[in-house]
C-alpha cells in the first residue's frame, strides 16, 4: 500500500485508489474561499481520481467528530460533478466505540467509480 498526498500523486498511477474525506471543509478545504483556490482544489481533486488504472473508490464522513462534538458535513460540491451512472454509492454501517445506527442523512457514505458503459 502507498499513502500520498494528492500532490505527491502527480504523474502516479495505481490499480486502486481510495479518495477519502469527500466533504465540505476537506474537500474543497474550507481555507479555499476564492474563485481560484477552490478551482485549484478541483484540480486537485481530478488529479486524485485520473491516478486510478482499474478502481476508484471516494468516501465521506456522514458524521465526523471534532473536538469532542458531532458535526455533519455535507458532501464535497465536486461529488456532483461526476456523473450518477459512473457512482455506485454504498452506506456502510458506523463502527467503533459508541457506534449506532447514523440517522443524520439518507445520503450514502462510499462510492465505487464504475467503468463508462
Amino acid at each position: 500500500m502507498t499513502l500520498a498526498s494528492l500532490h505527491a500523486a502527480k504523474g502516479l498511477e495505481w490499480d486502486a485508489v481510495f479518495l477519502v474525506g469527500l466533504s465540505e471543509g476537506l474537500m474543497p478545504i474550507s481555507l479555499a474561499e476564492t474563485p481560484e483556490a477552490i478551482a485549484e482544489e478541483k484540480r486537485l481533486l481530478y488529479v486524485g481520481i485520473t491516478r486510478a488504472r482499474e478502481r476508484l473508490h471516494v468516501s465521506r464522513a456522514v458524521v465526523r467528530s471534532a473536538w469532542g462534538q458531532p458535526q455533519y458535513p455535507p458532501p464535497s460540491r465536486f461529488l456532483d460533478e461526476i456523473p450518477d451512472e459512473l457512482l455506485d454509492w454504498e452506506r456502510t454501517a458506523a463502527t467503533g466505540r459508541g457506534a449506532g445506527p447514523v440517522t443524520t442523512s439518507r445520503a450514502p457514505a462510499v462510492a465505487t467509480l464504475a467503468a463508462p458503459p
